[in-house]
């Protein structure tokens, strides 16, 4: 959901059921050893090529 869509990272950790975008972010670096935030950014086309 990350690099498919243009929805924040509260919004996709909403539409996934957490209740905290602050526990979304945790689990999420302990798995990817990334924010969500870093990991789009570090994934997703340019604006302009997207």
């Amino acid at each position: 959901m990350l690099l498919e869509s243009r929805q924040s990272v509260t919004s996709i950790s909403d539409n996934l059921g957490y209740d905290s975008i602050h526990y979304f972010s945790k689990q999420f670096a302990a798995y990817y050893g990334i924010s969500p935030t870093a990991f789009r950014s570090r994934n997703s086309l340019p604006r302009d090529l997207g």
